[in-house]
């Protein structure tokens, strides 16, 4: 090869090199629309222990667990006991839960997420904690769960608040 033709393709390089540098710059940044990370219910997080009803709706029926004295029971269910590490395990969960991104407000892909309303077929479940006196501490409809894809997108829980 000539010196001519070594510095012409140095040159096509160093041209390709510039124009790829340029169009990279130019491309927005590209990342999840953050609304916050602020908690989802803070009412729940501020008061964990409060909780003395959890209501759980699915499109075949309702569940509802409350604190009788020093223990949880199904009061639906003729008062059968409930494990309280477990319940206790979705109620500090719930309050650990937050709020990072909002994915759609189209009632028409509700569906899509599992957060339509609780209706025979659907596949969301509305979740309801209250207090010794009837005062909602957190209630959501809850979706599906969204895996994490890649090391940097986190995984979650789709919510929606009812209504």
């Amino acid at each position: 090869m000539t010196a001519r033709a070594v510095l012409g393709l140095a040159i096509v390089t160093l041209i390709t090199t510039c124009a790829a540098v340029w169009v990279t710059l130019q491309q927005p940044a590209a990342g999840p629309a953050q609304i916050g990370d602020e908690p989802a219910f803070s009412a729940l997080r501020e008061r964990p222990d409060a909780v003395a009803k959890v209501i759980v709706t699915s499109p075949g029926g309702a569940l509802t667990l409350t604190r009788a004295e020093d223990r949880w029971v199904a009061a639906d269910r003729h008062d059968y006991p409930v494990a309280p590490d477990k319940l206790r395990q979705l109620i500090v969960q719930l309050a650990d839960m937050r709020l990072t991104e909002a994915k759609t407000s189209r009632p028409d892909r509700y569906a899509r997420l599992q957060v339509e309303d609780v209706a025979e077929g659907a596949g969301s479940r509305l979740i309801r904690l209250e207090d010794a006196d009837g005062t909602v501490l957190a209630e959501a409809i809850i979706g599906k769960q969204r895996q994490r894809l890649t090391g940097t997108e986190p995984s979650g829980t789709y919510l929606r608040r009812p209504g």
